[in-house]
């Protein structure tokens, strides 16, 4: 369920757990990953050759990252990005009335010209019984 929608920096977040975007293959160099890669989880941007579907969990001194296996770069790799986040959500552990940031994705110009289906996205989180707080930067 989606139980709040914030334009700000999800880094700021004063949720404790985190989830985002990142490709199954190459290297996560873009977005909110290369952030979390920078300052918080520096081997994050060299994991690759991942599964659709699979959620990346790393836990940091305030914060707990889990980076969803969601997207491709092959051609229509972001077609199917909604049943992916949905079956990503359902494996990210968290106590039951914990709020989750998630940062949306395929908000942005480029993610369109993609493909990237946006209401399908905020469809498949808000049918999680899991509480999110959606952020959005610009």
């Amino acid at each position: 369920m989606i139980s709040d929608f914030i334009r700000g920096d999800i880094l700021d977040a004063p949720e404790i757990h985190v989830a985002f975007a990142i490709k199954a293959e190459g290297r996560n160099t873009t977005g909110l990953a290369q952030q979390v890669s920078t300052y918080y989880w520096h081997q994050l941007e060299h994991i690759s050759n991942q599964r659709l579907g699979e959620v990346l969990t790393h836990k940091d001194e305030d914060k707990t990252f889990h980076a969803l296996v969601c997207y491709s770069d092959r051609p229509k790799g972001w077609e199917h990005t909604a049943q992916y986040v949905e079956q990503c959500l359902e494996l990210v552990i968290v106590p039951k009335y914990e709020p989750i940031a998630i940062a949306l994705m395929g908000a942005d110009i480029a993610s369109h010209l993609r493909g990237v289906h946006v209401y399908d996205i905020l469809g498949a989180i808000a049918r999680s019984p899991k509480r999110f707080v959606v952020y959005r930067r610009f």
